[in-house]
C-alpha cells in the first residue's frame, strides 16, 4: 500500500519519487510561500515514504469540520422561520440576491442535500437524484441564485454545481480566471443517472472488484482502448479518453506498478472539464467498487459551495479509502482549492529539480509533499 501510494505521488506530477521523512537532508526541502515552512522534496519512488503516511491520509475529519467555510447566510431574520415556499415566484420577493455571497452559477446548475423529498419545492428543475442530493437545472443564473439561497436556508445545504478540471501542463491555470463552458446536463444525460445504472448492473452482477492485488481508481478524462483497465463513465460512453491526460496517468501507473488492478472512472468531457456532480458520481463509485487507492489529477475552487465534494472525499477515507490529489496548477494557496486544501487528502504540489517550487503549483500547509514533476497531476 504505502508503495502503491508512492507511487501516486509520483503520478500527481510526473517523475521521480518519494523519500523518508528521516532522509529530508539528503534530498532537500521547499519553503512554502504562504506559511514559509519547509516541506519535503519527493525525488524517488523506490525509496518508503514515512510510517504515517495511512494516518495523514486518515486523519483531519476534526479539524476539517473547524476549519469549513460556512455560508454567508445574508438574508433577512424573518426568513430563519418561513415556512416553504411554493415556487420561484414566492422566493423572488424574500430574498435580495444582491446581498448573497458572489458565486458562480454560470452553469446554472446547484446540488442540494434533502432528506425529506417534500423540501424540495422547485421539482421541474430536478434532473436526477443520488442518495439524497438532488441536482438541479435552472433556466438563467437568476433563477439559480434564488434557489442556492432558499436551499441553504431550508434544506441541509446547497452547493454550486462548479466546474473541475484535469492539473495539467507547466503554465500557471487559474481555473478561477478562465472561461470555462460547463458541462450541458439534462435529465437523461447527467452524472447521477449515469452512475446509478452503473450501479445498479453492477450490484446486479455482483461484480465488485475482489482482486487480491491493490487497487487503484483513475478519476480522470478515461483511458484509451489498448490500456489494461476496467473502463466506467459518469459521462456517458465507454469511457474511452479522448484528451489523453488519463491515458498519460494509467500509463505511469502500470509503468510504476504493474501489479495493481486499475479501474478507470471518467469525470471529464474531452476538454478535460468535468464539474462537482460528476466528480461525486466518480467518488461514490470508486467506494462501490472498493478500491484502495483513488487519485484526483484535477482540481476545482473552493468555497462554502463544496461541502458536496468535502462530504463524499470524507466518506471515501471513513471506508478505509486513501485519497490522492493534485494541489492545483493555479500557483497560489491550495487551501482555496479542491481537493488540494483537503486535510484528508494527500496532497502533491510540484518544484523543478533545483528544489525550487514551480511558478504554476499551488501551495500552502494542506500541500502535504512536493515532487520533481512537471504539473501538479504528474506529482
Amino acid at each position: 500500500m504505502k508503495r502503491m501510494i508512492a507511487m501516486l505521488l509520483v503520478l500527481m506530477m510526473a517523475c521521480s519519487c518519494v523519500i523518508p521523512t528521516a532522509a529530508l537532508e539528503s534530498y532537500g526541502t521547499v519553503i512554502d510561500p504562504a506559511s514559509g515552512e519547509e516541506h519535503p522534496i519527493l525525488p524517488s519512488v523506490e525509496d518508503i515514504i514515512p510510517d504515517n503516511l495511512d494516518e495523514l491520509a486518515a486523519a483531519g475529519a476534526v479539524a476539517e469540520e473547524e476549519n469549513q467555510v460556512t455560508v454567508d447566510e445574508s438574508i433577512s431574520e424573518d426568513v430563519q422561520t418561513e415556512t416553504a415556499a411554493s415556487d420561484l415566484n414566492d422566493l423572488a420577493d424574500v430574498y435580495d440576491t444582491s446581498e448573497v455571497v458572489e458565486v458562480d452559477l454560470s452553469s446554472c446548475r446547484i446540488l442540494v442535500s434533502a432528506n425529506d423529498e417534500e423540501a424540495i419545492i422547485t421539482e421541474d428543475a430536478v434532473i436526477a437524484e443520488l442518495d439524497g442530493l438532488y441536482l438541479l437545472q435552472f433556466e438563467d443564473e437568476a433563477d439559480a441564485k434564488l434557489a442556492y439561497m432558499y436551499y441553504n436556508d431550508l434544506a441541509d445545504y446547497a452547493d454550486v454545481d462548479i466546474p473541475v478540471m484535469i492539473a495539467e501542463g507547466e503554465e500557471v491555470r487559474a481555473i478561477e480566471d478562465m472561461d470555462i463552458v460547463p458541462v450541458e446536463m439534462d435529465e437523461e444525460s447527467n452524472p447521477f443517472t449515469e452512475v446509478q445504472t452503473v450501479i445498479d448492473e453492477i450490484q446486479q452482477s455482483d461484480d465488485k472488484t475482489t482482486a487480491d492485488q491493490p487497487v487503484i481508481a483513475l478519476i480522470d478524462t478515461g483511458v484509451s482502448s489498448d490500456i489494461e483497465a476496467d473502463r466506467y463513465s459518469v459521462m456517458g460512453g465507454e469511457g474511452v479518453d479522448g484528451n489523453g491526460h488519463g491515458t498519460r496517468m494509467a500509463e505511469i501507473i502500470r509503468e510504476i506498478c504493474p501489479e495493481a488492478k486499475l479501474l478507470s472512472i471518467q469525470a471529464t468531457n474531452d476538454e478535460g472539464v468535468g464539474s462537482a456532480s460528476s466528480l461525486y458520481a466518480a467518488i461514490q463509485l470508486a467506494i462501490e467498487l472498493q478500491a484502495d487507492v483513488i487519485n484526483l489529477s484535477l482540481y476545482g475552487v473552493r468555497s462554502e459551495q463544496n461541502r458536496t465534494l468535502e462530504t463524499v472525499i470524507r466518506s471515501a477515507v471513513d471506508v478505509g479509502i486513501t485519497v490522492v490529489g493534485a494541489a492545483g496548477n493555479s500557483g497560489r494557496d491550495a487551501s482555496g482549492y479542491i481537493p488540494g486544501s483537503m486535510e484528508n487528502v494527500v496532497v502533491a504540489g510540484s518544484v523543478d529539480e533545483d528544489g525550487t517550487l514551480a511558478a504554476f503549483s499551488n501551495y500552502g500547509e494542506s500541500v502535504d509533499y512536493y515532487v520533481v514533476s512537471g504539473s501538479t497531476s504528474e506529482a
